[in-house]
């Protein structure tokens, strides 16, 4: 999405950065394992049918 999307919809462009950043740091630098708990954390939320953040897969034991 672009950075006006998100203005346009309250979510907070530089918070969505950070946050994004922290999970990259958290998976080593590895690009693919970053994209892969997001991935996951989203169908996991479809799933179960509640909302989450990027920094919920920080928070989040992935590996179920």
């Amino acid at each position: 999405m672009t950075k006006d999307w998100y203005l346009k919809n309250n979510v907070n462009y530089a918070k969505l950065c950070k946050e994004a950043k922290r999970l990259l740091l958290a998976c080593g630098g590895n690009i693919e394992d970053a994209m892969w708990s997001v991935d996951k954390m989203k169908y996991k939320a479809d799933k179960g049918h509640f909302n989450w953040t990027i920094s919920t897969c920080l928070k989040y034991k992935l590996n179920d």
